[in-house]
């Protein structure tokens, strides 16, 4: 098993407790948005991965946002405007 698998079967296992934490279900993501300074491969994204990996029938945006160290704040201010004016409501 290489080490790009065990990293995205990590990374999937926090997501979906995060989402079973909140009582989601992966048809109800809208986004997803994966800050990142160094990704383990340049394509597929890492956010395209977790979209393939949850199997939706719902296609939506994924992308990765690679602004090394102030990539989460880069993230949310990129996504708050879009959950306040109710374009997204459950980003990941």
């Amino acid at each position: 098993m290489d080490i790009l698998f065990k990293i995205d079967v990590r990374l999937f296992g926090v997501v979906c407790g995060s989402y079973r934490r909140e009582k989601l279900y992966s048809g109800d993501i809208d986004l997803i948005i994966v800050a990142t300074s160094s990704p383990e491969k340049i394509s597929p994204s890492i956010a395209c991965t977790i979209h393939n990996k949850f199997n939706t029938e719902k296609n939506i945006p994924a992308f990765d946002l690679n602004a090394v160290c102030s990539g989460f704040v880069y993230a949310i201010n990129f996504v708050t405007p879009l959950i306040s004016y109710k374009i997204y409501k459950n980003v990941l």
